[in-house]
């Protein structure tokens, strides 16, 4: 295979019909990998239970499923179409409940039968099924992670992580177990034809329409957050958390509202998750490894820098994609049939890529910068000038004042 008919592969990797899809799901997982930018890239805190957190979208949204749209859709369709309820065994109007009747055939059933087809036909009800799932699973976030972390918070950040990790992967194995949860191994399924009203017809461009507005409300909320007196506090207590202890700041509960704030804004994502990208949500989706891949997707771009987060969940998505392509037209160029499965290749391709980008820029994409609040701003525009960094405002405000000292003098 010529050099130039692998650079062909990778641009056609990169400009395949496909393209929608991975930019609706480059924002989906950007919105993840924000809130676990502000507990490692700008806190320092090792989140390695991460999926667990976005699990609580996918638990909140299979409640509000059993609670608000059930019934709604039984009433409606209990008045202008009785005979679909003899296709689940139910009498009109009646339907399955949360949490006895999760998982169970019957459940399933109607759900694909009556709950499918009533949110195709009310945009306005699968709205509020989104917000309400996000209400219940940011709140259902805050709470784990501050039970979680309350305990352990005054010790040293590794203990944290463990304990994080090893929740993750018991909520992974209680997610099939716990029909309760998402409705155990059999899960459950979220349509998103309703979206065809935002893409005029189109079900990718309704979707992408949705992730484009869930993803700006979320970046606004993070950058205005960590580029405030705040962020500065978290990047203190991420570099030295004796400095920090001396200048007042109580460590612990700092830690604390990292996690309980980082907690919520996953379990928002979610369901942003579960709604936009999985129409079918299985205990498989919230594997622990997961986590890893957003950490990886993270580094790649910079960590504790927003836009470099967002940036590497765009590059880590290529990358995996490049290497795809690469990996199924490598058997073609060796002659051969791989004894090794495809999938095995493609992941130790991806893994070198990165490792490359990494080795060439160890900080990421695009490296963390000094915090901009907006008192900083208006400070630097009142003066006429925006400095690049810290270092370069102290340069620029000496060499002001040496040029001062020089007029005064002649």
């Amino acid at each position: 295979m010529a050099v130039g008919e692998i650079i062909g592969l990778i641009v056609e990797s990169l400009t395949a019909p496909l393209g929608l899809h991975l930019l609706i799901t480059g924002l989906v997982y950007a919105v993840l990998v924000l809130s676990l930018n502000i507990e490692y890239g700008w806190a320092g805190i090792p989140n390695f239970g991460k999926i667990a957190f976005i699990a609580m979208g996918a638990i909140a949204t299979h409640i509000v499923y059993y609670l608000y749209v059930f019934p709604k859709a039984a009433a409606y369709y209990a008045e202008v179409a009785p005979d679909k309820f003899t296709l689940v065994g139910l009498e009109p109007g009646d339907y399955p409940k949360w949490p006895g009747d999760a998982g169970s055939y019957t459940a399933i059933n109607f759900m694909l039968q009556i709950a499918l087809p009533y949110l195709q036909e009310h945009l306005l009800v699968l709205f509020e099924f989104m917000l309400l799932s996000a209400a219940l699973g940011g709140l259902l976030g805050a709470i784990i992670g501050l039970i979680l972390a309350y305990p352990v918070v005054r010790l040293r950040e590794d203990y944290l992580a463990i304990l994080l990790l090893m929740f993750s992967f018991m909520l992974w194995n209680f997610l099939t177990a716990i029909p309760p949860l998402i409705g155990g191994s059999q899960g459950f399924r979220v349509t998103y034809d309703p979206f065809k009203v935002l893409g005029l017809g189109n079900v990718d461009y309704g979707r992408l329409v949705a992730i484009i507005l869930i993803f700006g409300v979320m970046y606004l909320l993070v950058d205005r957050l960590t580029h405030s007196p705040y962020g500065r506090t978290l990047r203190a207590m991420r570099d030295d958390e004796l400095a920090a202890a001396t200048m007042g700041k109580n460590i612990s509960r700092i830690r604390l509202e990292t996690i309980v704030m980082g907690s919520f804004l996953a379990a928002v994502g979610g369901v942003a998750f579960v709604f936009i990208l999985f129409p079918s949500v299985t205990p498989d989706l919230f594997k622990p490894e997961v986590t890893f891949m957003l950490i990886a997707m993270m580094l790649l771009g910079g960590a504790g820098n927003n836009v470099g987060a967002v940036l590497g969940v765009f590059a880590f998505l290529y990358i995996f994609r490049v290497t795809t392509a690469l990996t199924a037209a490598l058997p073609g160029y060796l002659g051969v049939e791989l004894a090794i499965p495809e999938g095995l290749i493609r992941n130790v391709l991806t893994g070198i890529l990165i490792i490359l980008v990494l080795f060439y820029r160890p900080r990421g994409i695009i490296p963390e910068e000094s915090v901009k609040t907006v008192a900083w701003d208006i400070f630097n525009k009142r003066l006429g000038f925006i400095p690049p960094s810290a270092r370069g405002t102290i340069v620029l405000l000496a060499g002001r004042l040496r040029n001062l000292i020089k007029r005064r003098k002649g």
